[in-house]
Order: C-alpha cells, then sequence, then structure tokens
C-alpha cells in the first residue's frame, strides 16, 4: 500500500531455486549481485521520477534545486556549459580541480581506477538533474576521490570557485 517493494540479491543457486519455487521471486530477480541490483532499482526509480527521453534545460533543473527562479536564473549565466562524447573523462581521479557540475543531459559514471592495472570499481551512476563533484572541495587535500566519465553523450554545466565572484556581481 506505500510503494515498497523487497529487492532480494546476492543468492546462490540454490536458495534462488528456492524462493523461485515459492513464487517469492521474479525469474530474474534475486540472482544479481549487489551492485546489479542496485543498479536495477535505481533505474526503477529514476524511471518514475522523470522519463528517460525528457531533456530539462539547466534553467528548469536549478529552479527544482533552489526553488527560486530568479536565483536559478542567476546562476545559469555564470555556468560553463560542456559537452562531452562517451568515454570522455569530466574528471580524473587526483586532480586538483574542485568544480562542481550540474548533468542537463546524459550518463555520468563515477568510478575508483585501479592501480596498477588492476579494474576499476563502479561506484554510481548519475543522470540529468544530478549534480556531480562537490566532494572535491570538501577533502583536506582538494583532489578528486574517483573519476567520472560520460556514458553516452552529455552535457554538464561547471560551477567552478573562479565563478563565484560573478553570480554576485550586478
Amino acid at each position: 500500500s506505500r510503494g515498497i517493494a523487497t529487492v532480494y540479491c546476492g543468492m546462490n543457486d540454490a536458495v534462488a531455486h528456492a524462493f523461485r519455487s515459492a513464487d517469492s521471486v521474479a525469474s530474474r530477480e534475486g540472482c544479481d549481485a549487489l551492485d546489479v541490483a542496485l543498479k536495477r532499482t535505481e533505474e526503477r526509480l529514476l524511471a518514475a521520477r522523470l522519463p528517460s527521453s525528457a531533456q530539462r534545460p539547466i534553467h528548469a533543473i536549478l529552479c527544482d534545486a533552489l526553488g527560486r527562479p530568479a536565483k536559478a536564473a542567476r546562476l545559469a549565466a555564470v555556468l560553463q556549459r560542456l559537452s562531452l562524447e562517451a568515454g570522455d573523462y569530466l574528471f580524473r581521479q587526483g586532480d586538483t580541480d574542485t568544480s562542481l557540475y550540474v548533468i542537463e543531459r546524459g550518463a555520468i559514471e563515477v568510478r575508483l581506477e585501479g592501480r596498477n592495472g588492476a579494474a576499476s570499481r563502479v561506484l554510481r551512476e548519475f543522470r540529468g538533474g544530478t549534480m556531480i563533484g562537490e566532494m572535491a572541495s570538501y577533502s583536506d587535500c582538494r583532489q578528486r576521490s574517483a573519476s567520472a566519465v560520460a556514458l553516452t553523450g552529455t552535457v554538464v554545466h561547471r560551477f567552478g570557485p573562479d565563478m563565484l565572484a560573478a553570480l554576485y556581481r550586478g
């Protein structure tokens, strides 16, 4: 009645078979690893919130976040628009830039880069309407703790420390 659903994951084959036999889980669910189950759940939540085909301009995204159209317009005027192709890095782990980014459309994957040729570990995927990159400004060393890579053609808007004065001018 409250829209709560149980998500089972990480079961071995025998346990997954027992759950399926009892009609407790759908045929695929319950067998996924935790990261796959989290991604699938996130996809469902995002699809329910905003259809993936919907593209919203940066001003509308900022209005939702700030709640004030005048402030959103002021911020949108100082942001730097960047276009990325699939596979382009927005920033790399260890970079010292402390800019934050608002994703207008597309998808960015945040990952920990493996050392000495080890595989990268995906931490999270961000989509249109979300902010990314703010953590570097909180760290003592002012470095990126992970890398951000475009999964598709993506448009982001950069807000860096160099833009703060422009926000309050005029």
